[in-house]
Parts: structure tokens; C-alpha cells; sequence
């Protein structure tokens, strides 16, 4: 998660501690309203000012010497320093002592030469990174890229009113960036806004790659070490399996989840989940397993394709997301070229599968309420059925009796054409003759 990306967790400390402090007297930015990730007030200019002198102002740490204090937070300190050769103003990041663990030291001075190598127009460069003992114990720091003038990528979209298909594009190149690191064997890890920035040129720059995991703010947060209403805002960019605080347990599709998650606020200026005012644990069970919110709820253009993209990136299976960030980007490319697009709404097999999952005991019993109704009425059909058959059986006996009887009487009705003269003396063996004879007839 990185010191600049901790500063979710920790309010005090910038997301983008690289920014000019001389935007701190902007008049448009003392009207906005404190907010969960307050680290934003930062972005604009504004760094928190120590109380105190800091000891470390005039130090030299590897080759730069630090000038002042850009942000400060429980995790550590950003200092804006000057390189000696070639001399260029960097962002020195210094974690506090005591915050890293051993097996996140021996990680560190194992990754250092792989985040320095890290060369991509779309990630703010590494220049350096070693241990430095203070006096408390040996901490990581980092030598990065000064972005002067930068804003935050959700800032900067709504300042320059970007439209749909421009915030596509420009969220395409941020795909490429991170697609760099992974291909360098580097998760992220905190991917949100905040670590996200676009400089004065409108070019995207990731900060913070590989910081996360050099500096154990995976297990900072899934053992709640922090703040816990910043960690709220953070758990919004957190994967459902980072969720379940296993940090051993992340790949680079952890990354396209927080990739989707950023997507959907760039383009609907809200977050896809409302964990606001919610304990830890419900806010970890509702990424875990709560659908998020659909894009065309909030804005109706973004129905079909952009939907789609979206809600892919951000399927709960990480085997149904997009693989790596470049199948991400190259979707979206698809998308801006009006070209069909490869992610699939999912089918009604699969949501029902995911609504037995997350709600298994009332599925069930619903599930044997169908079962025994639809069990009900087939016995009520074939009760009807057979009652009908009976009754038509009564009916066709009834009138084959009274054919019978009719019959019989017509049998022994006087013939009223007839060359017999009936009377008294006339015998049964008489009528059955007639009889015989007008049915031969």
C-alpha cells in the first residue's frame, strides 16, 4: 500500500505528497468539505505542517539531501529532497521505524533492484531505495519521481470535464502502466485514485508500485492496524480476497478488481459499493459478497458495452475477471474502436450459482417451498384429472343404461303400424315376433 498509499489509512498523510505546494493558497480549494480520505486536501497543496521542527530536515539519506516535509502519517514521512548527481528534486519516502516487520525488511532489500527497474511513462520512476538507520532500526525509503502540479485521475477528469470516451482513454493507459509492473512481477496492491495521477501534461502516472508489499500495509489493514473510518474508503479498492486477510493469497487479478473498481468511479463520480458508516466486518463481507452497483443505475448511458467492461472487472471469482490489465485495456480498445468487445454479461446459471452463495439457508428453504408446491399442484392435476375421467366414465355408463331401458320399452310399446290386432288375447311370443320383424326391417 505504500506510505503515499497508507495515507488513506492514516489521514494525515498525502496520497500524492509529489504535488507543488504552492497550490496550498488556491481559494477553490478552502471551500471543499473534509471527507473520508482526507489525504485529497493534500493533492491540492495542501501538506500538513509537523508541529515541531523534524530532525530529518538538512539530513542526507543515500544521495539526497532533504529539504522539507511534504506530508507526515502513522505509516511514516514524505520529504521533498534534492539529488545530488544528477541534481533533481525527488520525493524521499521514509518508513517510520518500528511499522515494518523483519520478513517485510528481508522482502524489501530483495525487491529494491526490481521497483528500481521499473521504467514505464505510465509509473512515477523509483530513482533509489535502501535501508536507512536512524538510530531506531533499519527502515525502507524510497527516492521517487517529484510530480509536480499533478492532481488526482477522478480530479483531474472532473476539472477538465472529460467525457465518457475520454476518460476510457485515458483510463486505457493507466491499464498499460499497471500491466508494466505486473510483467515485472510486481502487484500493486493499493491501486485507487489517490495513487493515481495525471500530471499538468494529461499524462497518467501510478505512484507507489510495489510499495504495498515492501512495507507489510497488506497485513496493516487486514488486522485493522489504523484508522478504522479511513480504512473504510480504503476497503472500497480492496479485492474480496485481500478481504480475507490472507496477503499471501493475491495476484495481479487483485489489481484489475481495484483497476474496476477505479473505472467505475471515473465514470460515475461514486464508488460501486455504499460501505459508508459500516463496521469493518460488514463492510469486508458486503465486497466480499454483495453485487456491486450497475453503472447505468447512476448514469443510462453507460447501459451495455461500458457496463459490461466494468462489472467484469469486478466479478467476485477472480477466475471471471479479466485475467491481466491488458485484456482490461485491450476491451476497452475494442470498445473506443467500435469493435465487438470479448467480456460476456454473466448468464442466469452463474447469478443464480452466486445468490445460493450468498444467501444459501433462505435459498434452500425457498428451494423446498418450490419443490413442494410445484409437488402440490401435480397431485391436485392429476386428483382433478382423475375425478374428470370418473365422472365421464358415470356419464357414458348412464346413458349406455338408459339406451338399454328405452330400448326395451319401444320393444314393448304396441307397434301403431301394425297388421297385429292387440288385445287381451294376444301372447308375448306374438309381440317378440312383431318385434323381430320390424328390426329386421
Amino acid at each position: 500500500m505504500g506510505i503515499a498509499g497508507v495515507c488513506m489509512l492514516h489521514p494525515s498523510m498525502s496520497d500524492t505528497d509529489h504535488l507543488d505546494a504552492d497550490a496550498a493558497n488556491s481559494p477553490e480549494d478552502s471551500s471543499e468539505e473534509p471527507t473520508i480520505d482526507r489525504s485529497a486536501e493534500m493533492l491540492r497543496g495542501k501538506p500538513e505542517v509537523p508541529r515541531g521542527p523534524d530532525p530529518m530536515i538538512g539530513r542526507t539519506v543515500g544521495h539526497f539531501k532533504i529539504k522539507r516535509v511534504i506530508g507526515q502519517g502513522g505509516m511514516g514521512a514524505v520529504y521533498e529532497a534534492m539529488q545530488e548527481t544528477p541534481r533533481r528534486v525527488v520525493a524521499l519516502k521514509m518508513i517510520r521505524a518500528g511499522v515494518t516487520s523483519r520478513s517485510a525488511i528481508r522482502r524489501f532489500q530483495y525487491e529494491v533492484q526490481t521497483l528500481a527497474r521499473l521504467r514505464h511513462p505510465g509509473i512515477a520512476q523509483i530513482y533509489e531505495a535502501g535501508m536507512s538507520d536512524q538510530g531506531e532500526g533499519g527502515t525502507p525509503w524510497f527516492a521517487m519521481e517529484y510530480l509536480a502540479g499533478s492532481r488526482i485521475l477522478t480530479h483531474y477528469a472532473e476539472d477538465k470535464k472529460l467525457d465518457a470516451r475520454q476518460r476510457l482513454a485515458l483510463f486505457a493507459r493507466v491499464c498499460d502502466a499497471a500491466h508494466h509492473g505486473h510483467q515485472k512481477g510486481i502487484i500493486h496492491r493499493d491501486l485507487k485514485p489517490g495513487n493515481i495521477l495525471v500530471t499538468s501534461s494529461g499524462d497518467p502516472k501510478i505512484i507507489d508500485f510495489g510499495v504495498a508489499r515492501s512495507t507489510d500495509s497488506d497485513m496493516a489493514v487486514t488486522t485493522l492496524q489504523t484508522d478504522m473510518g479511513a480504512l473504510i474508503g480504503t476497503m472500497q479498492y480492496m479485492s474480496p480476497e485481500q478481504c480475507d486477510a490472507d496477503p499471501n493469497d493475491i495476484d495481479v487479478r487483485s489489481d484489475v478488481y481495484a483497476l474496476g473498481v477505479v473505472l467505475f468511479e471515473l465514470l460515475t463520480n461514486t464508488p460501486p459499493y455504499d460501505i459508508s458508516n459500516r463496521p469493518i466486518h460488514e463492510a469486508a463481507r458486503i465486497v466480499r459478497e454483495d453485487a456491486p452497483t450497475k453503472p447505468s443505475t447512476i448514469i443510462r448511458l453507460l447501459r451495455g458495452d461500458i457496463e459490461t467492461i466494468c462489472l467484469k472487472a469486478l466479478e467476485k471469482d477472480r477466475d471471471r475477471r479479466y485475467q491481466s490489465a491488458v485484456e482490461l485495456r485491450q476491451d476497452i480498445e475494442r470498445y473506443l474502436d467500435n469493435e465487438p468487445i470479448t467480456a460476456r454479461r454473466p448468464t442466469l446459471t452463474y447469478q443464480l450459482k452466486l445468490l445460493y452463495r450468498r444467501h444459501r439457508a433462505p435459498v434452500v428453504l425457498s428451494i423446498i417451498l418450490v419443490i413442494l408446491l410445484v409437488l402440490g399442484v401435480a397431485a391436485l392435476s392429476v386428483l382433478v384429472s382423475a375425478q374428470a375421467a370418473m365422472n365421464q366414465e358415470l356419464h357414458r355408463q348412464v346413458s349406455r343404461s338408459q339406451n338399454v331401458i328405452d330400448s326395451a320399452l319401444r320393444m314393448l310399446e304396441p307397434p301403431t303400424n301394425s297388421d297385429v290386432s292387440w288385445g287381451r288375447d294376444v301372447t308375448y311370443e306374438t309381440v317378440l315376433d312383431q318385434a323381430s320383424s320390424e328390426l329386421n326391417d
